[in-house]
């Protein structure tokens, strides 16, 4: 791994502004939601982590982590014993730092939760009886959102470096590991806002795919109909001609429905006489 260095400092230090202003303008013309709850996460572990430093820098409390647990602004676990304060700093740490973690999470929620619908639907259709996979979008947005809680912790947890109170033996290395440490946190949050309109798109996408589908004429619908040809379908679906049964629709309405309409229907035949009185008089004269 690289040394860090005032220069890579400085050019981290421009990039990060662009990094973090471009999904933000994205998501703030109507995604007000997805900026509020990923500061709101960041802010949260951010205020937590920089108290707990700024209490051990100011020696109001001992250290719950050893000097040698802490390296190049990362911390090593020691393996502490259980139940005791560096055991509960350790066991956050590795909530928050465990990237393999959170990614084995999102493939397991994909490859669990997804790919079997879909293998199945696929393998029921050659028999022609396959239905549509159901809450596929549902998962994917889990496993995103996921992500975007991951990425916004892990940078609230590694921003508060560059704002310790510092110390007489605070040398100006450990200035610098701070600084890009705080720098690999603010680019995590920038990832998290990137997650979120990336994830806007997709659903922008799911919402188009649904509107295609009804379209007959759309070429993946004749595989789902081959799919689904042995299963029963409704009037008006697959090529079969609708028919448009008023009685039908009249009783499954409700009672306070049924006399809305024909009151409805009344005071539009009242206003057609008088108009149609009105024609006859006018041609007479």
């Amino acid at each position: 791994m690289a040394e860090p260095s005032v220069a890579m400092a400085a050019v981290w230090t421009i990039a990060i502004g662009p990094l973090l202003a471009t999904p933000i303008l994205i998501l703030r013309k109507n995604n007000t939601a997805e900026i509020n709850v990923i500061w709101y996460v960041f802010s949260l572990v951010f205020v937590i982590f920089w108290s707990l430093f700024a209490a051990v820098d100011l020696k109001i409390i001992e250290p719950v982590w050893s000097p040698a647990s802490v390296a190049d602004g990362a911390i090593v676990r020691q393996h502490a014993e259980p139940w005791t304060k560096q055991y509960f700093y350790e066991l956050a740490t590795d909530i928050l730092l465990d990237w393999r973690g959170e990614l084995l999470l999102v493939c397991s929620v994909v490859l669990i939760a997804i790919v079997p619908q879909l293998l199945t639907y696929v393998l029921a259709g050659l028999s022609g009886c396959a239905s549509i996979p159901k809450w596929v979008w549902q998962f994917e947005q889990f496993a995103i959102l996921s992500l975007i809680k991951f990425l916004a912790a892990l940078g609230g947890f590694l921003a508060p470096s560059a704002f310790r109170v510092t110390s007489s033996d605070y040398d100006g290395d450990m200035l610098l590991i701070n600084i890009i440490t705080s720098l690999k946190g603010l680019t995590a949050v920038a990832a998290a806002f990137a997650l979120a309109v990336l994830q806007i798109y997709f659903e922008k996408l799911y919402h188009y795919l649904l509107g295609v589908s009804q379209d007959p004429k759309w070429r993946p619908n004749a595989i789902h109909r081959f799919f689904t040809r042995k299963l029963k379908r409704p009037p008006g679906e697959g090529g079969e001609p609708s028919s448009f049964n008023a009685t039908q629709i009249w009783e499954q309405l409700t009672p306070a429905q049924q006399q809305e309409i024909s009151a409805l229907v009344a005071r539009s035949l009242l206003d057609v006489r008088p108009a149609a009185n009105t024609t006859s008089h006018s041609g007479t004269a």
